[in-house]
């Protein structure tokens, strides 16, 4: 810059007064890429040949990059023009060299850099596909079908193709009960070996019980490092199936059946698969009221199961109790029974009564009295409740009153350790301070907002608390501690506080943070501000989006972090308007690209819902617990939300696996005035680390239509590993 201001002070003085000199423009730094061009396949990857033109460069040199399709670079070489002087426009050529995948989509990028700063004051860039993607690995089984009875005597004859396949091998299994190898054969598909297709053909000795599920599997590794490559699978049943049988043993049929205090189902079992029994309470009509899926003592053999079922009905209403059993293999029902029976309490309760309270986790009959304005008495008398000490999580009780609404927090909720931008060490200690009794809940997040760990901690009174977090996420990587109150009534955050950090070390790498707003906020008006900050961003440029829960782009707004030095740390700001129909989840995203323009250099998403609905709409939502929440496996899971037109239409809440099988399933009464819901989820057996989805609906009665949905993913956690680099 110096040298610039000096040129610029001796052509002043050269101007007389009155007059100008005649002087030349300085050329503008340019590049060119002529070869290869846009969308180019580059087939000789030993030696790829990249020329252009440059203008004005220093020195006459850039650099040539072959970069992979994240911006990582596969090669780099200098390279100088031949322009005859300074300033004028020369022609460049140089050979590139990478190792990657054939198929693998990148692109070359050329730049230049100021002599005086470095910073990158021309460049260009092509994309295009490195080499021509063979065949991929790939196999199938075209013999047995899936679900087919399969010979468990004998040879069981299992067909099929193979592609790209090394040396043309394929292993083939048979799999029994939980998984385990019962058989296994290699063979060869011939043609497979050199990128062609080939059939193959396998015989399995099998000896299992009659009507064992199992599967047939095929395979085939890498020459490299021998993992599966191609694989295929089919479920089978091996041999005649045995009689299988379900009978529900209680209650018996034609009884009458109290429903205040739950419904206590047992039944046995004769050779089911995996033990698994489907329980559900049905009206009249065949509707699904509350489901729940159990496993009984014994698969294979005789058995015995057990289930709860907790459901609002009418005194008098006929219905009945269903059980099934489902075949692993296609779905079908391979075994029911069912029992009609009258659901009634044991005495009348009050119709006059319409509202109805949930029972809460630590509730008694005196807390639910004194909450909705009654006594223990009347609660007793009005619910048909015949020991008034007794009273269960998820029971539905007629009351006279909604639940009063405690007073809300009366300060916000801090977080005084770990302090903005932090080093946080797994396992380590977050600190803050409440104001008033109550639950607070720690969350450590990544930067895309996955729940690494939660903790709580349960305060008799207002002060400090303290919880301690750990997780597996690699070392330096960035993230936030999120911590939130929930609502004595509903669940969702009362009050929350929020602070940026690095996970296990501070690493000098580009990193995108948000700010505002803080996580799993309703963004209640169209139109938002989006903050944050970032740290070693070329140029400060980021990309603000809002996506749906299917992650596509409703919005995208550029923004730059204003920073006085390069690579330094700066802040910005985005205003973000979004078109969608109130109470729509989402996540706003903000990323910056790499200095090269391919790829995500960083990146920070968090949840958020867009809208409130308006007064006349009719919606469902879920506000506890929230989305990735990690949920103890096989315990209770509490529910809650609100709808409107809740007297019109039946709440339901289901949760649903990854398959999308129905693991329980739960009716819920609203409150007419405030449309506040509850439920209790009882899903079974439910195996660790393994995620659902919870599912609220607008049911019409009594066809069943959907109107409303609302639903989100939770995560039944694990032990955490320690932390990884």
């Amino acid at each position: 810059m110096r040298r610039m201001a000096a040129m610029l002070l001796i052509l002043a003085l050269a101007i007389p007064f009155g007059g100008v000199a005649a002087q030349d423009e300085t050329p503008t730094p340019a590049i060119t890429i002529t070869s290869p061009a846009e969308g180019a396949v580059l087939e000789d990857l030993d030696a790829i040949s990249v020329s252009g033109t440059g203008t004005a460069l220093f020195e006459n040199s850039l650099t040539v990059r072959a970069l992979d399709s994240t911006g990582g670079i596969l090669a780099e070489v200098p390279v100088t023009t031949d322009a005859a002087e300074m300033g004028e426009t020369g022609d460049w050529s140089t050979t590139l060299s990478v190792e990657v995948a054939p198929g693998s989509a990148g692109s070359i990028y050329a730049f230049a850099v100021s002599a005086e700063d470095g910073s990158v004051v021309a460049q260009a860039q092509v994309n295009v596909t490195y080499g021509t993607a063979g065949p991929q690995p790939a196999i199938t089984i075209t013999s047995p079908t899936a679900g087919a009875i399969v010979t468990n005597d004998g040879a069981i004859n299992a067909t099929g193709t193979a592609t790209a396949v090394h040396e043309g091998v394929v292993t083939v299994r048979a799999l029994g009960a939980a998984d385990a190898v019962l058989a296994e054969v290699s063979t060869t598909a011939e043609g497979a070996a050199l990128g062609g297709t080939g059939d193959w053909e396998a015989s399995l000795a099998v000896s299992v019980a009659a009507g064992t599920i199992g599967k047939i599997v095929a395979f085939s590794t890498s020459a490299d490092d021998g993992s599966v490559v191609a694989q295929a699978t089919v479920s089978v049943i091996y041999g005649e199936s045995p009689m299988r049988a379900i009978r529900i043993t209680g209650p018996a049929a034609g009884t009458l059946v109290g429903t205040l205090n739950g419904i206590a189902v047992t039944g046995t079992s004769l050779n089911i698969p995996e033990g698994k029994v489907v329980v559900q309470v049905r009206d009249a009509a065949n509707n699904v009221l509350a489901q729940q899926t159990v496993t009984s003592s014994a698969a294979q053999g005789e058995g015995t199961w057990q289930a709860a079922l907790g459901v609002i009905l009418p005194a008098n209403t006929a219905g009945n109790i269903y059980a099934l059993v489902t075949s692993p293999a296609d779905g079908s029902v391979l075994a029911f029974d069912q029992v009609n029976v009258t659901f009634q309490a044991n005495c009348t309760p009050r119709t006059d009564w319409t509202t109805f309270y949930s029972v809460a986790p630590g509730d008694n009959l005196f807390s639910s009295a004194q909450q909705v304005g009654s006594t223990i008495t009347e609660l007793a008398q009005a619910n048909c409740l015949t020991n008034a000490s007794v009273i269960v999580v998820g029971q539905q009780l007629r009351v006279p009153n909604p639940p009063a609404s405690p007073e809300p927090l009366p300060v916000e909720l801090a977080i005084t350790s770990p302090a903005a931008g932090a080093v946080f060490p797994f396992p380590g200690t977050v600190s803050g301070t409440i104001a008033g009794a109550g639950t607070v809940i720690v969350r450590a997040l990544d930067n895309m907002g996955n729940v690494l760990d939660e903790q709580r901690v349960d305060l008799a009174d207002a002060g400090p608390f303290e919880v301690e977090l750990s997780a597996a996420i690699e070392s330096g990587a960035r993230g936030t501690i999120f911590a939130y109150s929930p609502s004595a009534v509903d669940g969702a955050p009362a009050a929350s506080a929020a602070v940026n950090v690095a996970y296990g070390a501070d690493t000098a790498v580009p990193v995108v943070f948000i700010d505002t707003p803080l996580p799993y906020s309703t963004l209640t008006e169209p139109t938002f501000t989006v903050t944050g900050s970032t740290e070693s961003v070329f140029e400060g440029e980021i990309v603000v989006e809002a996506l749906d829960a299917q992650g596509n782009v409703l919005v995208q707004v550029p923004a730059t972090a204003g920073t006085s030095e390069v690579g330094g740390i700066g802040e910005w700001t985005a205003e973000v308007t979004v078109s969608v129909p109130a109470g729509t989840r989402g996540s706003i995203v903000a990323y910056a690209t790499s200095a090269a323009g391919a790829g995500r250099a960083a990146e920070a998403r968090i949840d958020v819902i867009f809208g409130a609905p308006a007064a006349d709409e009719p919606y469902v939502s879920i506000v506890s617990p929230l989305p990735n929440t990690l949920l103890p496996a096989n315990e209770i899971i509490p529910v809650a939300g609100y709808s409107r037109e809740a007297p019109t239409f039946t709440v339901v809440i289901a949760l649903i696996d990854w398959n999308g099988q129905v693991l329980a399933l739960q009716t819920a009464p609203t409150d007419p005035e405030t449309g506040f819901w509850r439920a209790e989820l009882l899903p079974g057996m439910f195996e660790s680390g393994a995620g659902a989805h919870i599912v609220a609906l607008f049911a019409t009665q009594p066809n069943g239509t959907v109107t409303e949905t609302d639903s989100l993913g939770v995560i039944f956690e694990t032990a955490p590993p320690e932390l990884i680099g």
